[in-house]
């Protein structure tokens, strides 16, 4: 059972790593879990940063319990299915 986990990769020019995915288990043993998977990725004093999110994935709370900051944020459009 995985109840942590963090994929990543590293940002060609710098010492970045961008998650691409990201996610726990509800409640303190996944905050738990998690803060110890992203001590690992940020270990060497790399900079860790999530390009794009949303709160359905994982919360903007925890993220911010983390030590992470919004950056930027981003609005997408979905276009209403038409009859042909």
């Amino acid at each position: 059972r995985i109840e942590a986990y963090v994929l990543f990769r590293p940002v060609p020019a710098g010492s970045e790593r961008e998650v691409v995915a990201i996610g726990a288990v509800a409640g303190a043993p996944g905050r738990a879990l998690l803060a110890l998977l992203l001590a690992r990725v940020q270990a060497g004093g790399h900079r860790v940063r999530i390009p794009m999110i949303a709160e359905q994935e994982m919360s903007f709370a925890v993220l911010a319990e983390m030590g992470f900051r919004l950056e930027r944020e981003t609005i997408g459009y979905v276009a209403a299915n038409q009859p042909a």
